[in-house]
Formats: structure tokens, sequence, C-alpha cells
């Protein structure tokens, strides 16, 4: 039974809010897909959040990526990303793949979830709550992104503010303390 429960457990968790309050953005709101993009792709929320608002209303919708944004919009939207979608469930097939590390390849991922989508960095997930319930979430599919040219800091300072600068190259912070809270992040953001 521990073995079961261990496999089960063995993604971690890490709050980020993918830069939206840096970004000037307030409140609560349905940015799943902005936010899970965000961090997987290491651009800033607000260049994300426009262009997917750009996207929507070209499909009809309201300029707005702030409750959400229909499939075919954020599916062109990674697709000009480079994003490589990989299905992991079919129609009366089962859930096959759970958001577990040892079930999903490294690499950046936003997983597509029962009405959620969620970054997963090298078995990591990145979101403002814990999508993993407890490793039985089910994942219906992913999208691989390639590496940004420079590293987005995933830092997170004791103050809850995240370092947002986006031209550094891999930061010894992220690489040697597997990304927990300081006082401050190595690139002097605060």
């Amino acid at each position: 039974m521990t073995v079961g429960h261990e496999r089960k457990r063995d993604m971690l968790w890490t709050y980020s809010d993918g830069g939206r309050k840096a970004a000037g953005f307030q409140g609560d709101a349905g940015d799943c897909v902005c936010r899970a993009i965000a961090i997987a792709a290491g651009k800033p929320y607000r260049e994300v959040y426009n262009r997917l608002a750009q996207l929507n209303k070209e499909a009809g919708g309201k300029k707005s990526a702030r409750d959400g944004v229909p499939r075919k919009v954020y599916d062109q939207y990674f697709l000009e990303l480079g994003g490589v979608w990989t299905p992991t469930m079919r129609v009366g097939q089962g859930c096959k793949v759970h958001l577990r590390k040892s079930e999903l390849p490294e690499g950046r991922l936003v997983c597509r979830c029962s009405g959620h989508m969620v970054a997963v960095i090298d078995g990591v997930a990145y979101d403002t709550h814990d999508p993993r319930r407890g490793g039985d979430r089910c994942v219906y599919g992913y999208w691989t992104l390639p590496a940004p040219a420079f590293h987005q800091c995933m830092a997170v300072t004791a103050r809850g503010t995240q370092c947002l600068n986006h031209a550094q190259p891999e930061c010894m912070y992220c690489t040697a303390h597997s990304k927990k809270v300081v006082d401050s992040c190595l690139h002097g953001g605060v």
C-alpha cells in the first residue's frame, strides 16, 4: 500500500500566479489557461493575456482572457508558440495518465485536466492552488512547449512576490534550491 501511495504523491506543487499580480491584475479570475501558458512558456503574464484576448476577440468572443478562453483559441496560441499536443485519453477509454511525475514526461508542459489547465515543469506543478487531487487527477492531454530563450525565475520571496526578471539564464537559485521560498531572489527580485 505504501508504494502506491508514494507513486500517487510523486509530483510536487509550487504556488505561482504566473506573474498576474506583478502585471497589475487584481482579484480572482478564471485565468488558468493564461497562467499556465505564462509559466510553462516563461513569458510575461501581460504578454500572454493580451495575445489570448486578441485571439479570443478574433474568434468572435470578448477581448479578455480573464474568465477563460475556448479551446480553439488556446490551441491556436500553443501552435504559435511551437507547442506539440499529446492526447492521453480517448472517448470511452478511461483515464490512463494522472497528474503525477511518474506518468508525465520531463519538460515544459501545460496539462489539460477536468475544467482546468496547469503548468508542469520537469515534474513540478505550478498553480495558484494544489491541482493534484492526491495524484488522482486525470490528464486528458498536454501541450509540450519549447524551453524559452531565457529562464523565468519561479522564485517566490518571503513577502509572497515573484521574481519576474525574464532576461536571466537558468539561475542558481532555481537549480540549487528547488524553487523554495527565499528572502529575496538572486536576481534582485523582491
